[in-house]
């Protein structure tokens, strides 16, 4: 009952299904945009790629295309306010000037589901391949600035479209590094289905994974699991422990852009005392490789009190570079 109560209490917060919608920024708005991209894999079909386009009026000079981890979807960059307490990585960025297109990743969300063990890694960047190459071409308004923001799984496949394809100008890394380090002491999820079942990361595995619960709103971890957890196929599922086990694997010796990398102190599957150090050379075509270490936060980094660590961090790199500014 009360996960139910807690889904509902998202949905009276999320999009109702029209193709926009407002809300405050300051003394403007944030206007969101429904868009589908179409895009062709290897088994020859074609599959609409959802994402949502946060910002405030035409005028945006630089775009962030997110791209989340596996058992989200978009709304890990537009969290409901909860507890009092704003989650919205996109209403923050939206209202320092940025334009946010936060994308429902091939197999999850409202975005197409090919069959779950044919869609690995390759076909998922294939796919942020295509929806990069369209938003190249005005599929999302046209900025200066294109910046690829990948979380976890979605941080994987951002080095690796970068390192293939160099579409960004800027690469931010969040929860992901190369130096190996154990997988926590927690079961994996059911992997008898294409899908892994809505679920499969239950309250135990969730907070173990994902969350500092010192610095973690009561009930957040609760609300995350019943209101938004995403699909994942079982092809990228086992690409991702594939990752995690052989970290060259998203070519990141070969992104020619500027990059920023975080690491939260408290995050058990890439702890900043053993990612952050040697991290720099991992990235050694890159022009500009800027690490940062974010205090008393754990690896689902919007969903922790201390969120704002890692939104400011993010904002004063993208400021920092000549043609990222946000305003």
């Amino acid at each position: 009952m009360r996960l139910i109560v807690l889904a509902a209490t998202f949905l009276a917060f999320a999009l109702s299904g029209a193709a926009r919608a407002s809300a405050g920024c300051g003394n403007g708005r944030v206007d969101t945009d429904r868009i589908v991209f179409q895009v062709t894999l290897s088994d020859g079909n074609t599959y609409p790629v959802v994402g949502f386009l946060y910002h405030h009026g035409q005028g945006n000079r630089v775009l962030q295309v997110t791209v989340h981890g596996v058992s989200d979807d978009h709304r890990y960059w537009a969290i409901p306010d909860f507890d009092g307490v704003s989650y919205s990585y996109a209403r923050f960025m939206v209202c320092r000037g940025y334009a946010v297109l936060a994308l429902d990743t091939i197999g999850t969300g409202e975005s197409g589901k090919p069959d779950g063990d044919f869609l690995n890694t390759n076909e998922t960047v294939s796919a942020l391949r295509q929806v990069l190459e369209q938003v190249r071409q005005g599929g999302a308004g046209h900025f200066k600035h294109l910046a690829l923001v990948g979380h976890s799984f979605g941080a994987e496949q951002s080095a690796l479209e970068q390192a293939k394809y160099n579409l960004a100008d800027s690469v931010v890394i969040t929860g992901w590094g190369h130096t190996p380090t154990a997988l926590p002491p927690v079961s994996l999820p059911d992997l008898s289905t294409p899908y892994l079942p809505v679920g499969s990361f239950d309250v135990e595995k969730t907070a173990g994974f994902f969350y500092f619960l010192p610095q973690t709103a009561p009930g957040m971890v609760e609300f995350n699991i019943a209101a938004f957890s995403g699909t994942v196929s079982r092809g990228q599922f086992l690409d991702v422990l594939e990752f995690f086990t052989n970290r060259s694997l998203d070519m990141s010796t070969a992104v020619r852009s500027p990059v920023l990398l975080q690491f939260a102190d408290q995050d058990v599957l890439y702890p900043a005392a053993s990612e952050a150090p040697n991290e720099k050379m991992f990235w050694t075509s890159s022009p500009r490789v800027d690490v940062q270490v974010l205090p008393n936060i754990g690896h689902a980094l919007n969903a922790h009190l201390t969120h704002l660590e890692s939104w400011k961090g993010i904002d004063e790199f993208l400021r920092s570079l000549r043609h990222g500014h946000g305003a």
